[in-house]
């Protein structure tokens, strides 16, 4: 197990994610609205920051579930870890691109997160192996895992959405992203957040 000072500073992480993950949501909905010039920039920012914050988070949940099943919640830690900082490099490109649009060229499609492979389906990859190992006694509250089964299925959903539905006004894309960017993944990260902060086992 980490130290209790680390589960503190992940517990803030995560909390900080849950507000970070709404705010994105929201800046996406209004960039796919109407595509303001600051929502894009600030969309950028946030899934840039919700991408690194969201790395000390699962460093915490990797100590705590390490013990139970030591290989599979090091796959868990490395598929999250990929999703975070794909995440993040996703948003530092989109961020690179608004603050230079004029002298750079937008394909609309991530070299580096192509559809939100990283972002979407790794994460999701990464959440449904926490849920399990959860689920299989790892030192969080078994709702818990069922909730982060819940987030990792959605995520795989709006993956699978956003590579087959390339219309983002899709209103059955829109319906899934909408509840795992403004009430799924939001209350998984919080509710992480006060447990680490806790120190409940």
């Amino acid at each position: 197990m980490q130290s209790r000072a680390y589960e503190r500073f992940a517990g803030a992480c995560a909390l900080l994610v849950a507000a970070v993950g709404v705010l994105y949501s929201l800046t996406f909905v209004i960039v796919v609205a109407d595509e303001p010039k600051w929502a894009q920039v600030a969309n950028a920012v946030f899934l840039l920051s919700g991408g690194l914050l969201a790395v000390a988070v699962l460093i915490a949940v990797y100590g705590r579930l390490r013990d139970a099943e030591p290989a599979f919640a090091l796959l868990a830690l490395v598929l999250g870890l990929a999703g975070g900082l794909g995440s993040a490099i996703h948003g530092a490109q989109e961020f690179a691109l608004e603050v230079r649009k004029e002298n750079a060229i937008d394909t609309g499609l991530s070299a580096v997160d192509p559809r939100g492979f990283l972002t979407f389906a790794v994460s999701g990859l990464a959440f449904l192996l926490v849920g399990w190992l959860v689920r299989r006694g790892g030192f969080f509250p078994r709702r818990l895992g069922d909730l982060s089964l819940v987030a990792g299925f959605l995520l795989l959903l709006v993956y699978l959405g956003r590579l087959v539905i390339f219309d983002p006004d899709n209103a059955v894309l829109l319906v899934v992203a909408a509840v795992t960017g403004f009430v799924v993944n939001p209350a998984l990260y919080a509710w992480l957040g006060v447990v680490l902060r806790r120190g409940a086992t």
